[in-house]
């Protein structure tokens, strides 16, 4: 299954650099959009900024879109979610953290943590959501269809620290202006610090009056990552090595994870027709690729014994049309030309029957001695009619208990028999 994440551009409040550009054109279109392209959903094989429509897989029915949303982008409050109806879960939620709030509810999305329910305490995530169904609708005018929304991440534990430049981070703190000091080496870029814990998910940019209240002793236990133009920059500040972890890597592995933030007002239409994509999708990812070439391998030996089963019953058939033709030859060697040895048979075998003078089945007295010896005692016959084997008798006081009598008795001899409004259709036997 390949995948295509898009990164979704910051709100122009979000974005110091571009606070000149207006709210309602930055929901209303997307220009462009910083994407990640992967063609087995495991490793990075595309990376860049363009239209939306010339989004690499969009025609593919098996590549999902993913949109990613940086720090910036997304408020986390740890809740006990209450319990309530799912058609009143959102008002209810925000009863519950409306102080927390920043700004009015109604423009505010929320979504809940993966496995979340009624009762238990997670967390619940919020975001602009005019300006984040601007941004759906935009993609999807361009023919781009988000499948999921996810964040770049998440709060965890152990702690994840990430640095990046401030030319990378999506916050816009690049061009805010602050100064640069306290960050060591002057040909070092500034830093911007991501620190994903327990608590949260928090973003710093280390200049100025905030980098002082950062100590690298903050750091022991975290698992601490950057981009590659930020690792020298971080290991010095940090005075330790650390690993080096690429923006697209970064998006792919938030890709990966289990959240989704398409939710409520916001999630994704036709359910059924997602899941049945989903599933196809999920059938043609790559943990699948076991079973699926162990369900072609078990196709191809049904296929094969299925053949090999049917090359011997036409080998089978063609030694017993062998055999019939044998034993027509030899028992009436005056027949020439074999074309259906069971037909040829029966009618050399009548007629030498009717040479020798023998009574056949079909004969109108065997028929008669059949009737004989099954009729109704003391019960006469009003009319009798014979054709071609086929023997018709009719007696107007034949009751349905004697008809029934008399056709178990000739059919459990061995003859072919039908007994209706006194009548009694009689011919030989299949088997006979």
């Amino acid at each position: 299954m390949s995948l295509l994440i898009v990164h979704l551009p910051p709100h122009p409040r979000w974005h110091p650099a571009r606070v000149q550009t207006p709210a309602s054109e930055a929901e209303a279109s997307v220009a462009e959009v910083d994407f990640v392209f992967s063609e087995d959903g495991q490793h990075v094989d595309e990376r860049g900024r363009v239209a939306p429509a010339l989004l690499p897989g969009l025609r593919r029915g098996t590549t999902q879109v993913v949109a990613v949303l940086s720090e910036c982008a997304l408020a986390w409050h740890h809740v006990t979610l209450p319990k309530a109806p799912a058609a009143r879960l959102r008002q209810a939620l925000i009863g519950l953290i409306e102080e927390r709030l920043l700004d009015e509810p109604q423009a505010l999305h929320f979504a809940l943590a993966p496995d979340l329910r009624p009762g238990e305490a997670g967390w619940v995530v919020a975001t602009d959501r005019p300006w984040l169904a601007g941004q759906l609708e935009a993609l999807a005018r361009a023919g781009v269809d988000v499948e999921r929304i996810v964040p770049v991440t998440s709060p965890q534990s152990p702690p994840l620290a990430h640095f990046e430049t401030r030319d990378e981070s999506a916050d816009g703190y690049a061009q805010s202006g602050f100064d640069a000091a306290g960050m060591g080496p002057a040909e070092d870029p500034p830093l911007s610090l991501s620190w994903s814990h327990a608590d949260g998910v928090l973003q710093w940019p280390l200049v100025g009056a905030s980098a002082h209240t950062l100590t690298p002793d903050m750091f022991d236990g975290a698992r601490c990552t950057a981009t590659p133009a930020a690792s020298l920059g971080a290991e010095h500040w940090l005075g330790r090595p650390l690993a080096v972890l690429s923006t697209a890597e970064r998006w792919l592995a938030a890709a990966q994870g289990p959240w989704n933030l398409r939710q409520f007002e916001l999630a994704a239409r036709h359910r059924g027709v997602a899941s049945v994509k989903q599933a196809w999708q999920t059938w043609l990812s790559p943990a699948w690729r076991p079973v699926r070439w162990g369900i072609a391998l078990l196709v191809a030996l049904q296929v094969v014994g299925l053949n090999v089963q049917a090359w011997q019953a036409q080998r089978h058939l063609r030694d017993l049309r062998s055999q019939m033709t044998s034993l027509l030859r030899a028992t009436h060697p005056q027949v020439q030309a074999v074309l259906d040895a069971p037909i040829q048979m029966a009618r050399e075998t009548e007629t030498l029957r009717a040479a020798a003078g023998e009574l056949g089945d079909a004969d109108l007295e065997r028929l008669l001695q059949a009737a004989a010896a099954a009729w109704p005692e003391g019960l006469g016959v009003d009319e009798l009619r014979f054709e071609s084997g086929h023997l018709t008798l009719q007696a107007a006081a034949l009751g349905p208990p004697q008809g029934a009598d008399l056709l178990t008795r000739l059919q459990s001899a061995g003859w072919r028999a039908e007994v209706r409004d006194g009548e009694l259709q009689l011919w030989p036997g299949a088997a006979r």
